[in-house]
């Protein structure tokens, strides 16, 4: 859905670059998915930190 907002902020831009130049992004995005599928302790490391510190 953001991809037709950002193609409308910028109508002369074609939307197959505008989903050329996200192409990275959504790759990151999928990659850190997957990394916290397998190793869920690296989302509460921080959060769990805290926590100890403030105790």
């Amino acid at each position: 859905m953001n991809i037709f907002v950002i193609k409308n902020i910028a109508p002369d831009v074609p939307l197959g670059e505008v989903i050329w130049r996200l192409l990275p992004f959504v790759v990151l995005v999928t990659l850190a998915v997957v990394v916290l599928c397998f190793a869920p302790e690296i989302a509460i490391w921080l959060p769990d930190r805290v926590i100890r510190i403030t105790r």
